[in-house]
């Protein structure tokens, strides 16, 4: 009775074990993390040949021109004087790819938030993809916030030239 008492607990002990090392052995889903002040920021694409120092510069630069000609302010807003800046957050991965698209802060009207967004997404179509942002040598995910100003232009006075004198 011992002998099958004590045989019944090893094979139960044997059983446990078994399945806890096979609940253990499951593959875990890994999990890569999203950096948010990279040693080098992801970068608009299009400042490659430029020295290193300077591909920041030029890479936000370009953004801007980039977001200049492709925002069209809304009408909505223009008519009732609104200005205003919609922060757009934004992942971007290894392959320069941009995900997780939204508003990180509102700006005044939602309408200024709806074109930020458009605008923004709209950068996955071109042509060239994203730098990708890297972590001592390894190009990482990360993630970045970019402003997208609505100031509305005021037509410059343009006054005619001054006559000379001389015309006497």
């Amino acid at each position: 009775m011992k002998k099958i008492s004590l045989l019944i607990f090893l094979l139960s002990a044997i059983t446990i074990s078994c399945i806890a090392q096979k609940n253990n052995s499951k593959p875990t889903k890994s999990f890569d993390a999203i950096y948010r002040n990279p040693q080098n920021p992801a970068r608009f694409p299009g400042c490659e040949e430029k020295e290193p120092e300077y591909q920041l510069g030029c890479s936000q630069f370009k953004m801007a021109a980039y977001i200049k000609e492709k925002i069209k302010y809304p009408k909505a807003c223009i008519k009732d004087s609104i200005e205003g800046i919609s922060f757009v957050s934004m992942v971007i991965d290894t392959s320069g790819i941009l995900s997780q698209i939204k508003v990180d802060r509102k700006a005044p009207h939602p309408e200024m938030d709806k074109e930020a967004l458009k605008v923004v997404k709209s950068m996955n179509k071109m042509k060239e993809k994203w730098i990708p942002a890297s972590q001592n040598g390894k190009k990482v995910i990360s993630q970045m916030v970019i402003p997208v100003k609505f100031k509305i232009k005021v037509p410059k006075l343009v006054l005619p030239p001054k006559q000379e004198a001389e015309e006497k």
